[in-house]
């Protein structure tokens, strides 16, 4: 900040006044001195917390701003709303955390789980397969 010649800067407010003054034309407070270097030193000290928080605060708002809160994670490939670890697109229900392919599924309370479509856990082995035929026999198999 540069200074205009035969002004001094008040350390209490920051206001000009002239330097054959004592004390501030704005705010009384004195002028020059142990005062006025202890007052530079707070104010100094004011302005460093002041910009501290200024930027915590746009930090703050960023990551609410970007999905970085805890309801709504977010990454490169993958939107999460309901924070179960599954993608919204690959989960049958993305605002239930219990929910998810692969979940437990107990049978009767009305509830898929883990997105097979029925209600309850299903037998892979005893699931239709289309055209109504068996299932293939498993070549494995002795």
């Amino acid at each position: 900040m540069s200074r205009a010649p035969g002004l001094a800067s008040c350390p209490a407010c920051g206001g000009l006044s002239p330097r054959a003054r004592a004390t501030c034309v704005h705010c009384d407070a004195r002028l020059g001195g142990r005062a006025g270097r202890a007052g530079r030193l707070a104010g100094g000290l004011a302005r460093a917390l002041g910009r501290t928080a200024l930027a915590g605060g746009a930090l703050v708002t960023l990551m609410a701003c970007y999905g970085m809160s805890a309801r709504h994670m977010s990454t490169a490939h993958c939107i999460d709303n309901d924070v179960d670890g599954v993608c919204a697109d690959r989960d049958c229900d993305d605002r239930d955390a219990s929910v998810y392919p692969g979940a437990e599924d107990p049978d009767g309370d009305g509830v898929d789980q883990d997105c097979d479509g029925a209600d309850g856990a299903r037998d892979p082995a005893a699931m239709a397969v289309p055209g109504g035929s068996e299932p293939a026999p498993d070549p494995l198999a002795p």
